[in-house]
């Protein structure tokens, strides 16, 4: 059985399996990006569910290429340049979410010693 990023299990050996990697990250990032929405009293925990929603983002972004760079024969569906920058903005606006809970982190701190 060969497994891809985008269909499961090739369909030539009789099984199909309509939960794949991709979509399974997807459903993930979408728990972290919600958890860390909810987390707003929890900074810490708001970084770490960032830094899954990036990681799991990535594996998304590497997966479906190399899917396609691998299998660009077959029937494998090919992804747009749209799809690919949407992952990338991911990235980029985790990232940015991380540096600015960090600010507000080291903004409340001040704050706590002006006190």
């Amino acid at each position: 059985m060969a497994l891809t990023a985008l269909s499961g299990f090739n369909t030539q050996f009789s099984y199909t399996m309509s939960f794949s990697l991709v979509s399974g990250f997807v459903f993930l990032g979408i728990a972290c990006s919600i958890g860390a929405i909810f987390a707003f009293k929890q900074r810490y925990l708001q970084i770490r569910l960032c830094y899954i929603l990036i990681i799991l983002a990535a594996a998304c972004l590497l997966l479906i290429d190399l899917t396609h760079s691998v299998d660009a024969h077959s029937n494998a569906e090919v992804l747009s340049i749209p799809a690919n920058a949407f992952l990338g903005g991911i990235i980029v606006f985790g990232a940015l979410a991380i540096v600015y809970i960090k600010k507000d982190i080291n903004l409340l701190k001040k704050a706590d010693r002006i006190r």
